[in-house]
């Protein structure tokens, strides 16, 4: 746009990639109120980038940044940022006490003991968890539970799904045309369940 000897190298795509992450983090295109491209172009040649959107993680923050800056050769290269990834993920974990809290803390179910369960069978298994049948000793009624596996292979967004999956059902308590989750309980072997009927 502006140089017509421009080269088109790896660090013009990490750019882009950088952009994107800000995007990403922001939920909007950036530079969406600037429509004189010309000028936008100018400023951008000129070092100006967007602002963080506040409650960016850091980590990631600093990614994107390095990514857009100034100088092509001082860019992360795929590899490095495919890294920095990897390390954001191993330390958004969740431990299992924490998630317990949350869901306390929020009300966004009730507590069902395991032991008020008899005849459960299970109908579906996987790495993450299981399904089964069982039937509620205090109705007398068939439920489903889910099982899901609290362990170390339960990244943040397995978890995230889950609480979103509990606020949901809270949401949606009074719609007779969905199975209703009845409550969670918590295992002493690293597991939890959610119970549906």
């Amino acid at each position: 746009m502006l140089d017509r000897n421009f080269l088109y190298i790896k660090s013009s795509d990490i750019y882009s990639f950088g952009v994107l992450m800000w995007q990403i983090s922001s939920g909007c295109p950036p530079f969406s109120d600037n429509n004189n491209h010309i000028e936008l172009g100018i400023s951008i040649h000129n070092g100006v980038r967007e602002r963080t959107v506040p409650g960016t993680p850091i980590e990631y923050e600093k990614l994107y940044k390095n990514c857009w800056g100034q100088e092509p050769e001082q860019r992360p290269t795929i590899d490095e940022i495919v890294n920095e990834f990897k390390k954001m993920d191993s330390r958004n974990r969740l431990k299992p006490s924490e998630l317990l809290n949350f869901i306390k803390d929020y009300k966004l179910t009730r507590f069902i003991k395991k032991d008020e369960l008899t005849a459960m069978t299970q109908i579906y298994s996987s790495s993450f968890g299981s399904i089964s049948k069982a039937i509620w000793i205090k109705t007398n009624n068939l439920v489903v539970c889910k099982k899901i596996n609290n362990n170390e292979s339960i990244n943040k967004k397995q978890i995230e799904a889950f609480i979103h999956e509990l606020d949901m059902h809270k949401r949606l308590d009074y719609c007779p045309r969905i199975i209703h989750i009845l409550g969670i309980s918590f295992g002493k072997f690293k597991y939890f369940y959610s119970f549906f009927k």
